[in-house]
């Protein structure tokens, strides 16, 4: 984990969107409330913007192996009714993390 990494992991979400509000930065989330308040996440984001299918169609994990290590994945569909990761894949993002 770099030092940036590091120094935001020790920030709480509000303090965060209050920093880049300040600085005149857009794009904080607003209203995001975590699940359980003990649970932390930082780290560089990857993002990713799903679609349609390419030719010939890709598989969900086509990417996995570009994230560095540390990195939260940031994911987008271009329709609400697309799914973007499953139970089974979203564990072994996480053992894959550790």
């Amino acid at each position: 984990m770099d030092q940036n990494v590091q120094r935001a992991a020790k920030l709480d979400t509000t303090a965060l969107s209050d920093a880049l509000d300040r600085l005149g930065i857009p794009g904080q989330c607003l209203g995001i409330k975590p699940l359980d308040y003990r649970f932390r996440l930082a780290g560089r984001a990857f993002t990713i913007l799903y679609g349609p299918a390419s030719v010939p169609p890709g598989t969900v994990g086509d990417f996995i192996d570009d994230v560095p290590k540390g990195s939260v994945i940031v994911s987008i569909t271009a329709a609400a009714k697309m799914l973007q990761f499953g139970a089974i894949f979203l564990q072994w993002l996480r053992i894959a993390g550790e």
